[in-house]
């Protein structure tokens, strides 16, 4: 199977969970040779925790105070009466996040070798 079609199956998978699920069963069946392949399976693991934190905020509700110096997503999944329902978000969370993010993909490529692949 060429890159494109490879592609055009994984981006037709509709959620990111799922597709690091799907990658990582066929990290399993894959035989990495010159690759090293739990280091590659660990990343994306780690990688793929993250969607978490991301989830929550994207389709969170936002909420903030008038004079924006406190903003809150909220858990309509938690107890109301617990402190879980809120969670306080700063701009250095998102910032952390990202650039963890960025240095899991970085790693990944890396472990990858991307222009090694001969499409």
């Amino acid at each position: 199977m060429n890159v494109n079609m490879a592609q055009a199956g994984y981006y037709r998978l509709p959620t990111f969970e799922s597709r690091t699920n799907f990658t990582l069963s066929l990290i399993e069946e894959w035989d990495a040779v010159g690759y090293d392949k739990d280091a590659i399976s660990t990343e994306m693991s780690k990688l793929a925790k993250l969607a978490a934190t991301r989830n929550s905020w994207v389709h969170g509700d936002w909420c903030a105070t008038i004079d924006r110096s406190e903003t809150v997503v909220f858990n309509h999944r938690a107890d109301p009466n617990s402190v879980k329902r809120r969670k306080p978000v700063k701009a250095h969370d998102v910032e952390d996040h990202c650039r963890t993010v960025k240095q899991r993909t970085s790693k990944l490529a890396e472990l990858i070798d991307l222009a090694g692949i001969d499409p």
